[in-house]
């Protein structure tokens, strides 16, 4: 295997379904993030948002495709581009 390829340590396949969604700031819970999911699984999803979250911090994420709010962890973050971030998430209730 390539060296700078990453293997795929996911549980569940992922699938593109871009879709918006709301996460509550974990620093200050009246501040709202708004972002897109771009992908999500049974167990998680890859989120693009304007701020940067750290490996293992606990967020809430809200949007027209879950019933109610959905706590996840954050297995990791990286800079997209000069805006925005990639955050992938493990939901808490499948973790």
């Amino acid at each position: 295997m390539d060296k700078n390829m990453q293997s795929d340590q996911r549980k569940h396949e992922r699938f593109n379904f871009p879709y918006t969604i709301e996460c509550l700031d974990p620093y200050s819970p009246d501040k709202i993030i708004r972002g897109i999911a771009m992908n999500i699984s049974e167990s998680g999803l890859c989120l693009y948002i304007p701020q940067s979250l750290n490996k293992g911090q606990e967020i809430t994420i809200r949007s027209i495709i879950y019933n109610y709010p959905q706590k996840a962890t954050v297995c990791w973050s990286e800079a997209y581009d000069d805006l925005y971030y990639r955050i992938g998430c493990c939901l808490q209730n499948i973790c």
